[in-house]
């Protein structure tokens, strides 16, 4: 009887401790992320918006989420970038739940007409435009969960011209270099907290 009851304690105790190793493992790797961002050669080539997007994304604490860039471990990154098989093979190396893969295609300064009062006078305007590509995969099933288009604009400086001047080209909309910076850091944190809400909807990050 003795060894019967040592047999039960020892074989709750192994069998216990698997599972609790399984229970840690699983909540590991349940918010755990790999952020990859891409940006276009062409925009705004002081872009923060990866450290923006991990700063948004591990604000509530509730997962482990890594800038792809700085993991010296990962190969290089596929040029396939939307071949979801390529994809997942080259981020199972990070042993993360999930890849978020942004890619920004166009980040930069739009000038358009907003207003016009015929022969008497048009508005200009500075529209900060960020537009890309969302893509989330869950590594574990290996699927899409997430995979589309994003944009967001940011009204910028103004102007009144009279109707007969008309020119997008005025020096007077012109933004000097320390108001870009100002400028594109807020369009590209607004951005930021859209993608986050919108990944943390798709996935375990919350």
């Amino acid at each position: 009887m003795k060894k019967i009851y040592i047999f039960i304690v020892i074989f709750v105790f192994v069998f216990g401790s698997v599972g609790l190793a399984q229970n840690n493992h699983r909540n590991r790797n349940n918010g755990s992320a790999l952020i990859k961002v891409i940006h276009s050669e062409f925009g705004w080539t002081d872009s923060r918006l990866t450290e923006k997007l991990l700063i948004e994304l591990s604000r509530n604490g509730n997962g482990a989420v890594v800038n792809a860039d700085l993991l010296t471990e990962l190969p290089e990154f596929p040029v396939g970038r939307y071949e979801t098989d390529l994809l997942i093979d080259w981020a199972a190396v990070a042993g993360k739940k999930y890849l978020v893969l942004v890619s920004v295609e166009f980040e930069g300064l739009e000038r358009k007409k907003t207003f016009s009062l015929p022969l008497i006078f048009h508005k200009y305007q500075n529209i900060g435009v960020i537009s890309g590509e969302l893509r989330v995969i869950d590594l574990i099933r290996k699927r899409n969960i997430v995979s589309e288009h994003f944009k967001i604009e940011k009204e910028g400086k103004r102007i009144i011209q009279a109707y007969t001047d008309d020119d997008k080209n005025d020096a007077d909309l012109h933004l000097s270099a320390p108001e870009k910076i100002i400028f594109f850091s807020e369009l590209e944190r607004e951005l930021a907290v859209m993608l986050s809400d919108r990944i943390r909807g798709a996935t375990s990050l919350r």
